[in-house]
């Protein structure tokens, strides 16, 4: 949440709040690249629920999208069989209108998910973070790609009915 006001209002902050439930932000510069290691320390956590919000700079990642998702998931899901993973996509970037790559992203994890599905894991999903922040919500931003507060707000506002359906809350 760098461009986020204070830290209680971060997507996570407003959420925790909202839902009445604790968070650890494993946040990382550029939402992280999907290291293993990284995997292994969340497998040690006691989740209910894991949201891998790691798309934005994946792509720098040598093994792209689709290669580093797969190794991390199966680290999680060998600690955690049943602890319900939620992969998120791209919000808008107004850069859409000029490139594709954020949609054929949204269309690689969306695939992914699908995979992981058919091979038996009923618990992964995939929310499309564009009902988080669209082109009406760009003003939510600093720059049209990363949230202040009122994008957080909106973030929040959006993905909370999942996470409560999801979490039974």
């Amino acid at each position: 949440g760098g461009c986020a006001s204070t830290p209680g209002t971060t997507w996570e902050g407003f959420l925790s709040r909202r839902l009445g439930i604790d968070f650890v932000n494993l946040g990382f510069s550029g939402q992280g690249w999907a290291d293993i290691a990284v995997a292994e320390a969340i497998a040690e956590l006691n989740a209910s629920c894991i949201v891998l919000d790691h798309w934005a700079n994946i792509c720098h990642n040598p093994l792209g999208y689709r290669g580093s998702i797969g190794p991390f998931i199966k680290v999680l899901r060998d600690a955690m069989p049943t602890v319900p993973i939620i992969l998120t996509g791209p919000y808008f970037y107004p850069a859409e209108f000029f490139n594709a790559d954020h949609h054929a992203l949204r269309k690689e994890i969306r695939a992914s998910v699908r995979a992981l599905q058919k091979n038996g894991d009923a618990n992964i999903h995939f929310f499309d973070s564009r009902k988080m922040m669209g082109p009406e919500e760009t003003f939510g931003t600093v720059d049209g790609c990363h949230p202040t507060s009122l994008g957080f707000y909106l973030m929040a506002k959006a993905f909370a009915p999942a996470l409560k359906k999801l979490l039974c809350l």
